[in-house]
């Protein structure tokens, strides 16, 4: 997506590979938060469920802001390069996924059904 900001890049051009990798992205988003959420409701005693869920909710939503309002500040102070904040935070979510891989490991997983 960071090539989409590249000053050589029409913008015709530039707005569909945003569109297409926001949609994209989106569509991971939503199957990996189902995942989640039943994993987490498999793993939760049933008398926690409602608590936990809202705590994994309102995380989630805080999170959201909070990255919507650091992309505004970097993009209002590369503004003449915003292809660098692109680029950070590919690098940042490649290395947050590979740090959570041994975390992801250790969740339980569903038993055979049979």
């Amino acid at each position: 997506m960071g090539i989409s900001v590249f000053e050589t890049i029409p913008k015709n051009i530039g707005y569909f590979i945003i569109t297409a990798v926001s949609f994209s992205s989106m569509c991971a988003s939503t199957t990996f938060d189902v995942s989640m959420m039943t994993a987490a409701q498999q793993q939760t005693p049933t008398n926690l469920l409602g608590k936990i869920m809202a705590v994994i909710i309102a995380v989630s939503s805080c999170s959201q802001t909070v990255g919507q309002a650091v992309y505004g500040v970097l993009f209002d102070v590369f503004a003449d390069k915003s292809y660098l904040v692109m680029i950070g935070a590919a690098i940042l979510v490649m290395a947050v996924s590979l740090y959570s891989k041994k975390g992801f490991a250790v969740l339980k997983k569903e038993p055979d059904v049979k």
